[in-house]
């Protein structure tokens, strides 16, 4: 019975140190200095991978004492201290969000001597969502700096349950299709993808997006984030 005991309570002391360095499901991790360094390891001795910039948002997959552990854009483990950064937990996305063409700029400055500014617009079409966000650029170093995987993104996501997954990506195929003016109720999205007009989600490595990743949102910092990017979502830009 002892013996049963030790192991208990030996059992139960693992878990709390297992938990201790655990993170909540869907954590993300929010730049909030700019050049912030990625490392190989916990440590400022740990091999730099790469920069990201302020408004960048990675995924948490573990603590550290005093970095947080994230996926970077190549779907590798990195490191961050967590002095440059703002751990965040999903909310629910408030319906007011998605106003039929909306504006919403980046969180934060992510201007810097590569990268121009860009946008978020909303499009609302009965259960579909398009979200198109666009980028300028001077420079891309794929290898040092990424930080969206394309200069621009049309990405249709459906409503469901609550929540808002993304599905589809824009074809852009030599056709008339128009997704701005895209009538669910008359052309339904399995037309789309016979016709080539859209494209499951996920098919390309470098998409830092995946067919059925839920959007995020964080109710506190009023943020969402598309592509890996944060976009403040407290009110449109006109």
């Amino acid at each position: 019975m002892k013996r049963q005991f030790r192991l208990l309570l030996t059992m139960a002391v693992l878990l709390i140190m297992i938990s201790g360095y655990a993170c909540a499901q869907g954590e993300k991790a929010l730049i909030i200095k700019n050049k912030v360094n990625l490392r190989d390891a916990p440590s400022i001795k740990g091999k730099i991978q790469c920069h990201v910039y302020k408004g960048i948002m990675l995924e948490v997959i573990g603590r550290e004492k005093d970095w947080i552990k994230v996926k970077n854009f190549q779907g590798e483990s990195a490191y961050v201290n967590a002095s440059l950064v703002k751990v965040l937990k999903p909310s629910p996305i408030p319906s007011h969000l998605f106003k039929d063409n909306s504006d919403y700029s980046p969180y934060g400055d992510i201007r810097d001597d590569r990268y121009c500014c860009g946008n978020l617009t909303i499009y609302v079409k009965g259960n579909y969502i398009i979200f198109s966000t666009m980028w300028m650029r001077y420079d891309y170093d794929s290898k040092c700096d990424r930080i969206l995987p394309a200069e621009y993104n049309d990405i249709i996501a459906v409503k469901s349950g609550g929540q808002v997954i993304f599905k589809y990506l824009l074809g852009y195929t030599e056709t008339s299709f128009n997704a701005y003016e895209w009538d669910p109720a008359t052309v339904s999205a399995r037309e789309l993808l016979k016709n080539g007009d859209i494209c499951p989600i996920g098919k390309d490595e470098w998409q830092s997006i995946k067919e059925d990743d839920v959007v995020f949102y964080n109710e506190e910092m009023k943020v969402m984030c598309i592509g890996g990017v944060a976009y403040s979502m407290d009110k449109p830009t006109m």
